[in-house]
């Protein structure tokens, strides 16, 4: 199986090598850079004495959620790779971890030389990371290896359902499963992993502490009246859409403003077009000056990664992106952990527990279109107490939630020598 597996990632690595060498978005330097540091393990910062974890998580978003996480083992010494460079960025900008690099190439002889040099006892892996070069080379050393708040979306699951001849060989190499919710656990079963090998825990981006990240609206130029909508993680093709619907809003109250957050620092130039060609003055978040701002901006837009937590501290309402179009959602704990009335549209597939938790609980609002999104934010900019409402029972629903961050920790120390 792994023959074939290596030959197809072999086949399908040559083109996609070409492909991101002739793209202009990425720099030869940097490919090559990378290029290295999948295929060559790294130098590993690790504490002598201490039992070894590997952490592997795919992006941005998950390194934030398992960054408690790894504050709660600091009895094991812990290397932490993921995908994605903005991911590896966060980590080493934020110190989130001593020993961190990119996630080796997934290649037979790649993943087994990085297992080797590193030896840890566990391979902890978060969410659906499912590589399997990595997973059968940390099981041949001995590694234990978990899936903590493992999750696989209704709209995933139909392509792993096709293969699971195939993931049911990966998959029987887990030695415990920690899901984040029962629908996500009976995916799993259904594909293969044993029954007595999970367990649900919830979901550990509840945990996260979000008061260490916070705003005032002053800071930004805003003041009192101002009704802040943060639009966060807007998709490409999507940002029309969004903008339109609050420029239709703000003809009925002036005083909603606007920090739109596309979820890909490439599509930048779009949304400058976008309020260019509507006639509009806006700024860059990376230009704004804290301490402070003559002029008020009615848009200002996001143009630096890990800062739009921190933005939704001074939202009154938020917006969350890839829902308009079938993008399946975005997180929506982030604006509801700060206590933000949320909206969202219908494809909300890759979040539907939590998006249907905040709608249960009054906390958010599902909207139907282009038309009802400008509706909802009229209604709500121009009703505090409504607003106030709302998010106060989004924030109640992510009080009611925590509790898998120990639940993790807990099965971590099952599962290795350190107690």
């Amino acid at each position: 199986m792994l023959f074939l597996y290596n030959l197809i990632l072999f086949l399908l690595f040559i083109p996609a090598a070409f492909f991101l060498l002739l793209s202009t978005k990425v720099k030869a330097g940097s490919f090559f850079a990378q290029i290295k540091e999948r295929f060559c393990a790294p130098s590993f910062n690790l504490t002598q004495g201490k039992e070894v974890l590997w952490v592997h998580c795919s992006s941005l978003g998950e390194v934030r959620a398992v960054e408690p996480l790894l504050k709660s083992l600091n009895n094991y010494s812990i290397h932490l790779t993921t995908l994605t460079i903005s991911g590896k960025n966060y980590a080493l900008n934020n110190s989130i971890c001593s020993s961190i690099s990119l996630a080796p190439a997934d290649f037979t002889f790649v993943a087994n030389n990085f297992v080797k040099k590193l030896k840890p006892s566990a391979l902890i892996i978060v969410e659906t990371e499912l590589w399997p070069g990595i997973i059968f080379a940390a099981k041949k050393i001995g590694a234990r290896v978990l899936l903590v708040n493992a999750r696989l979306s209704e709209k995933s699951f139909p392509i792993y359902s096709k293969t699971a001849f195939f993931w049911r060989k990966v998959l029987e190499k887990i030695d415990f499963l920690q899901a984040r919710y029962p629908s996500d656990s009976e995916r799993f079963i259904s594909l293969g992993v044993p029954k007595e090998k999970t367990s649900i825990s919830g979901n550990i981006k509840y945990d996260r502490d979000f008061s260490t990240f916070s705003l005032k609206k002053e800071e930004l130029g805003f003041n009192a009246q101002d009704v802040v909508l943060v639009a966060g993680s807007v998709r490409d093709g999507e940002e029309e859409i969004f903008l339109n619907a609050w420029l239709a809003a703000l003809k009925e109250n002036n005083n909603l403003k606007l920090v739109f957050a596309p979820r890909h620092l490439e599509n930048l130039n779009t949304i400058y077009e976008l309020l260019n060609k509507n006639g509009l003055s806006f700024i860059k978040y990376s230009n704004v000056n804290f301490a402070q701002i003559a002029t008020p901006y009615p848009v200002i837009v996001l143009d630096k990664f890990g800062e739009l937590q921190k933005l939704y501290s001074i939202a009154d309402l938020a917006f969350v992106g890839g829902s308009l179009i079938k993008k399946g959602g975005q997180n929506p704990i982030e604006p509801a952990a700060y206590g933000v009335a949320v909206l969202f549209g219908e494809s909300m597939e890759n979040f539907l527990p939590e998006a249907n938790l905040l709608i249960d609980a009054g906390g958010a609002l599902r909207v139907r279109g282009s038309l009802e999104l400008t509706k909802t934010m009229v209604e709500l900019s121009l009703n505090l107490q409504l607003r106030k409402k709302m998010g106060q029972l989004a924030r109640n629903v992510v009080n009611l939630q925590r509790g898998a961050l120990n639940k993790a920790v807990e099965l971590i120390k099952l599962a290795t020598k350190t107690k």
